[in-house]
């Protein structure tokens, strides 16, 4: 897996954006303090002074603090995640001649390295979800659109995890995956972020559930 993360790829992204600097300067200040501290507790009096600009500078930019979290996970959502979706298919293909059981292990393991790696942003969208579900619900959406318009992700070389259940969807086989690993996620870096897990056990438990679902 490549080491770039998601808030490489946000700073590179940005960079190539016809953006006034203070605003692109607001926006990486933002998506570092929103993903450390938390939407609510971060303010935009702290966001200008990572940033180096002044709150009225934000405010010429974003009429409200919403508004400037939606600026922050759009670019994620419609941008950036589809791109590396790629990525993880053609990973997916590299391994797509191995069993079940050491497909759905490596998907576990691949996808939660990258949850992992990008936990900052992560956490954003995650924790937003939990606390204002209708103003994210609609980047969810948006996004989930884009995951149905993807033939690359619906007619991959997962279809070697469903032969033995034609009644599902590649979408269903996405929820029985992401499911688990979504829990594990909260656990891992919102619930209980001081407390050690045996990642390795964990993620093989994991592996197991989800074949047991599919056998």
């Amino acid at each position: 897996m490549s080491e770039t993360t998601i808030l490489d790829d946000y700073q590179a992204l940005l960079a190539g954006k016809q953006l006034p600097q203070g605003q692109k300067k607001t926006l990486l200040a933002a998506i570092e303090l929103f993903s450390q501290q938390g939407f609510d507790g971060t303010s935009t009096a702290q966001i200008a002074e990572r940033a180096g600009v002044s709150q009225a500078t934000i405010f010429k930019y974003y009429k409200t603090k919403n508004d400037l979290l939606k600026a922050v996970i759009e670019p994620v959502i419609n941008e950036l995640l589809p791109r590396l979706q790629g990525d993880f298919i053609e990973d997916i293909k590299e391994n797509s001649a191995n069993s079940r059981a050491e497909l759905v292990n490596f998907i576990v393991f691949n996808r939660f390295a990258f949850l992992k790696q990008n936990r900052q942003v992560i956490r954003i969208v995650l924790q937003e979800l939990l606390t204002k579900p209708d103003f994210v619900g609609e980047i969810v959406r948006a996004f989930q659109a884009r995951l149905a318009e993807s033939p690359r992700l619906v007619q991959s070389n997962l279809v070697i995890l469903l032969e033995k259940h034609p009644e599902y969807q590649p979408m269903d086989l996405l929820r029985i995956i992401a499911g688990p690993l979504a829990a594990y996620f909260m656990q891992r870096f919102v619930f209980f972020p001081d407390r050690e897990f045996d990642e390795d056990r964990d993620l093989k438990q994991i592996t197991k559930q989800i074949l047991l679902v599919l056998d």
